[in-house]
């Protein structure tokens, strides 16, 4: 589900590559490489989407992990050639 200030719209989560925060803002970026920014942090989409197979990796992204193709200790490449960084702290969660 996208939130916003004034709306709320439902997403087919397998559509969803990566979000990335923007301090108060959240970018969702799209299989179709479309992007959506929605006005909620991304520790509340963390909660949100929890059951659907996303990943924190870095304090600034989160994965779809039916598009991750490639894990390495330092980052994670998308289905669609995205590189994504792994922080430190998160490398063993991974």
């Amino acid at each position: 589900m996208l939130i916003n200030l004034d709306t709320k719209s439902q997403i087919d989560t397998s559509l969803i590559l990566f979000l990335k925060s923007h301090v108060n803002y959240t970018e969702f970026k799209m299989l179709n490489s479309k992007s959506k920014i929605c006005s909620y942090t991304l520790k509340k989409y963390e909660h949100l989407l929890q059951n659907h197979n996303f990943r924190r990796v870095h304090r600034t992204y989160m994965v779809n992990m039916e598009h991750v193709v490639a894990v390495t200790p330092a980052e994670v490449t998308l289905s669609n050639g995205t590189v994504v960084p792994v922080s430190r702290r998160r490398r063993n969660n991974s």
